[in-house]
C-alpha cells in the first residue's frame, strides 16, 4: 500500500506542474512513465491479496481488476462514478460528456 501512495503522491507532484514545462523534461517523464508502473504493480497485488480469498487465479492485470469490479458489484458495490475521484484523474469525462474512461455513463 505504501509503494501504491507513493506513487501516486509523485505522479501528483509532477502534474501539478505546467504541462509544457513538464513534457518537455524528458527526465520527469521517464520517472512518471516509472511511477505509473508501479502504481498498477502495487495495486494489482493488493488485489491478488483481496482475490485470494475467493479462489480466483487471474492470468493477468487486467483480470485483476476485471474480477474486483465483479466482486464488489456481486457485494452491491458500484465503482465510483466518473469524475467522483479525488487526485489524480479528477475528471475522466470529456468536456463533452464522452467518456474517456471505458464503461463512464457521466454525462
Amino acid at each position: 500500500m505504501r509503494d501504491l501512495e507513493r506513487s501516486i503522491t509523485f505522479m501528483e507532484r509532477n502534474l501539478s506542474r505546467p504541462l509544457d514545462e513538464f513534457l518537455n523534461d524528458d527526465e520527469a517523464v521517464y520517472a512518471l512513465r516509472y511511477a505509473v508502473i508501479e502504481a498498477v504493480e502495487a495495486a494489482v497485488q493488493i488485489g491478488l491479496i483481496l482475490l485470494r480469498e475467493t479462489g480466483a487465479r487471474p492470468a493477468s492485470y487486467g483480470e485483476v481488476f476485471r474480477m474486483l469490479g465483479e466482486r464488489e458489484s456481486s457485494r452491491g458495490i458500484s465503482p465510483r462514478p466518473c469524475g467522483g475521484s479525488q487526485g489524480l484523474g479528477t475528471s475522466s469525462c470529456t468536456a463533452t460528456g464522452r467518456s474517456t474512461t471505458p464503461g463512464c455513463t457521466e454525462s
